[in-house]
């Protein structure tokens, strides 16, 4: 192949936006690697971006995409620590990814083993990463806490259910009711936000209130999660998918940013609880090590048969689009991937 394939966002608005273009192959820099794609992750961040209403997120032209993984095609000068032909992972900061070639940091790849499949790898890189690092460093957890996982049949959500149950603990999840099932899958209270009031359903079962709640909702949705909430206990926002039904630059939108740094800060009207943020890619910068350890732990993981990632769909790359409507219309049970290998 002697040109480099990739997905460009042209504008902001629907799936129809993402074009595939042409180019030269980029070449790799001082310190960089050439990576020939082979998995691509798609997310529901990517769809945010592409509707413009990511806070912080790009201007078109841009090509979509956190989570690869492929083989070394070419290493910049200086660079001995990797061969042509490794497998490698990498997580972008959500720009990138869409493509047949990337060029990136040395220091941000990751080593694949080798007997593992590619979209069930790239499934790791953001998905269980943020999975890990939510029940494993962002809050203590003690065996047979009880957490509720919002949007729990999603990319995440099912990463979280999986690494949950293997901590032990008592697991509540949202989800749509064609969903539920995938939720029941994993020990966890099914609960239909759609059929009924979530807060009403977790006080129920747990009058005292539970120990900490993983929001990726965002907007009046983490106030109402704060409610599920004990006296002390914590609820993280890692998402704001509410953010989907605004207009860009509208005063929705500036509200939910302003959430989004308040609770950055640890500031917010919820006085009771511990209320925070996390960012996969802001954790990755403020604490790389952290993130290679815990994608390695996952890799292991994955290897031994103690976790399994729901492969959703996997699509050509030219078909990224399609994946869009999917993940927007909520109909994506586990991850979505792109197959960058053509």
């Amino acid at each position: 192949m002697n040109v480099n394939k990739k997905i460009i966002a042209t504008a902001y608005g629907d799936p129809d936006v993402l074009k595939i273009v042409q180019e030269p192959i980029p070449q790799p820099g001082q310190g960089e690697l050439l990576i020939r794609v082979e998995a691509a992750g798609v997310a529901l961040g990517d769809v945010l971006r592409r509707r413009g209403v990511f806070v912080g997120g790009p201007r078109p032209p841009f090509t979509p995409g956190y989570d690869v993984v492929g083989r070394v095609e070419k290493a910049g000068d200086s660079i001995t620590c990797y061969r042509e032909g490794d497998r490698v992972a990498v997580c972008l900061d959500g720009v990138g990814g869409y493509s047949h070639y990337v060029c990136v940091p040395v220091e941000e790849v990751v080593l694949v083993p080798k007997s593992l499949d590619s979209h069930e790898a790239v499934s790791l890189v953001l998905n269980y990463v943020t999975a890990y690092q939510l029940l494993h460093r962002a809050v203590a957890l003690g065996t047979h806490s009880r957490i509720l996982i919002q949007g729990a049949a999603g990319g995440v959500g099912t990463a979280m259910l999986q690494v949950g149950q293997l901590l032990g603990l008592t697991m509540i999840g949202t989800a749509s009711q064609a969903k539920l099932a995938a939720v029941s899958a994993y020990g966890a209270t099914a609960i239909d936000y759609r059929a009924e009031d979530f807060v009403a359903a977790v006080r129920h079962r747990f009058p005292e209130g539970i120990d900490a709640v993983f929001d990726p909702i965002g907007g009046d949705n983490w106030y109402r999660s704060a409610q599920t909430l004990k006296p002390g206990g914590t609820l993280i926002g890692f998402g704001f998918t509410s953010a989907l039904t605004h207009e860009p630059e509208s005063e929705s939108i500036a509200r939910i940013e302003e959430d989004w740094r308040l609770l950055s800060r640890g500031q917010s009207a919820m006085q009771s609880v511990h209320a925070c943020t996390y960012s996969v890619t802001q954790w990755k910068k403020e604490h790389p090590n952290w993130f290679k350890e815990d994608l390695h732990t996952l890799f292991d993981m994955l290897l031994n048969k103690q976790i399994k990632p729901i492969l959703h769909s996997t699509f050509p790359l030219q078909e990224a689009a399609e994946a869009h409507r999917l993940i927007e219309h909520s109909k994506v049970v586990g991850k979505i991937t792109l197959d960058c290998s053509d």
